[in-house]
């Protein structure tokens, strides 16, 4: 819950399932996520500022519920964020 209210500005924007044009600079990084369902994030990605998305310059965290809300992550560096859905 924390992680969804830490992108909570970014996810408002967006229709379910993509923050496309929602862009968060910090730390000199820039952040993406993906949602799905209940507006849970399904994605989120972090690259230096200025990368396209397609270069393969991108960190992607996947982020899989189960039934208790509770959460598992597993993250690729060096990808692309438009590639996102085909890395896990």
């Amino acid at each position: 819950m924390a992680l969804k209210n830490a992108f909570e500005d970014l996810a408002t924007e967006a229709t379910l399932g993509q923050v496309a044009d929602s862009v968060a600079t910090k730390d000199l990084r820039i952040a993406r996520a993906s949602l799905f369902g209940e507006q849970r994030i399904e994605y989120l990605g972090t690259a230096p500022p200025g990368s396209a998305e397609t270069a393969t310059v991108w960190t992607v965290k996947k982020f899989a519920y189960d039934g208790n809300g509770l959460i598992s992550i597993v993250t690729v560096e060096d990808a692309a964020w438009t590639n996102r859905t085909n890395l896990f």
